[in-house]
């Protein structure tokens, strides 16, 4: 089957709408700020997208649709709603270790390699564990070797959802949770992801302030969207705090938009690690993941994370710390689908690129 053509972003858009393939069921309403995917579309990141013209669609394995023609219409502009505001429940108690109930089982590829998704959630709920998955990193650490590798999964990634038919990758989650989020990942893209760990934007904050912040560069219009009294360190470097630094990480009003903004979520993951290994010992980390465990959802036992945790800390200097996204350059175009603005990849380029910087294959 032949993938359309890449949607040129810079061009104006056709009028015709496609429908999408028999085989899919429709999608579920959603309601979306279509500003960071419009604004992605002027970026440089575009421009590497678009390079590649069109591209071939590989297979879909067992499960999977072909891929969808691109809608080409224009979307309904939407109009913001105020804030809720939340009641807390009875209990604030956040369930340690949840069950792998629903995750299908995948063998691991490589012993030495274990891939983990770092799910963030775009609720300001502090209490809530619902709604889209805003930020999907896969952790990747190959203990023999001491590469550790954090990669984004773009959220506006056309998928097939079981059940639910294509729709953006950040909607898995909404429909299924952490369970279907993984079997759509790695049924699409050909990875063995069988334990997450998931955080809100309020549990965000309060682990980097268990850290003691993070210290990050800045450019002048990141400084300027973070506001307020920030601590500098000199030569662009700056002290965030918790709440700083969720706002450093949620900015898409650079010309890059989401690509620039999981450019930033890995900035803090990365920068963080950096802290830690310089200012703490071993068993301080461990006290730091055990305080932190509470606000953080997940099927990892706490023993488990202390193990990967001794093991990432004993490669010391020498580990390999390095960050990508996915989709790779040349490998994607921007559309309409649906009247949801979407990423529209091929699947076998990224794929390839996947088994080469995570297995090395």
């Amino acid at each position: 089957t032949q993938s359309p053509d890449p949607v040129d972003p810079s061009s104006s858009y056709l009028t015709e709408t496609v429908s999408p393939p028999d085989d899919t069921t429709p999608q579920a309403p959603e309601t979306s700020d279509m500003t960071g995917s419009s604004t992605a579309a002027n970026s440089s990141a575009a421009q590497q997208g678009t390079s590649g013209g069109s591209a071939a669609t590989s297979s879909s394995p067992q499960g999977t649709t072909a891929k969808p023609p691109v809608t080409t219409a224009r979307p309904p502009v939407t109009t913001a709603k105020p804030e809720p505001v939340y009641t807390p429940p009875e209990s604030t108690e956040v369930p340690h270790a949840l069950p792998s109930t629903g995750i299908y089982r995948v063998a691991r590829m490589d012993p030495d390699v274990e891939n983990i998704l770092l799910i963030g959630l775009d609720t300001r709920n502090p209490y809530a564990f619902d709604g889209r998955s805003d930020c999907m990193i896969v952790f990747s650490f190959n203990k023999k070797t001491g590469d550790v590798k954090l990669i984004s999964l773009l959220r506006d990634i056309l998928v097939p959802i079981s059940g639910h038919g294509w729709n953006r990758l950040n909607s898995a989650y909404a429909f299924g949770g952490a369970a279907l989020c993984i079997n759509t990942i790695n049924d699409y893209f050909g990875l063995d992801i069988q334990k997450y760990a998931t955080v809100n934007f309020a549990c965000v904050v309060i682990l980097i302030d268990k850290c003691g912040g993070v210290d990050l560069e800045l450019t002048e219009v990141e400084r300027q969207h973070i506001g307020g009294e920030l601590q500098s360190l000199g030569n662009g470097k700056y002290h965030l705090n918790g709440n700083q630094a969720k706002a450093y990480m949620s900015d898409r009003s650079t010309i890059g938009a989401d690509f620039d903004r999981t450019q930033r979520q890995r900035n803090v993951l990365m920068a963080l690690y950096s802290k830690l290994m310089s200012e703490k010992k071993l068993s301080e980390i461990l006290n730091i993941i055990e305080s932190g465990f509470a606000y953080v959802r997940t099927n990892i036992p706490l023993n488990d994370l202390f193990s990967l945790a001794t093991s990432v800390y004993s490669f010391g200097s020498s580990l390999k710390l390095s960050s990508d996204k996915i989709p790779c350059n040349g490998s994607f175009s921007f559309g309409y689908y649906n009247k949801m603005a979407i990423i529209n990849i091929n699947r076998s380029s990224n794929i390839a690129y996947l088994k080469k910087i995570i297995w090395n294959k």
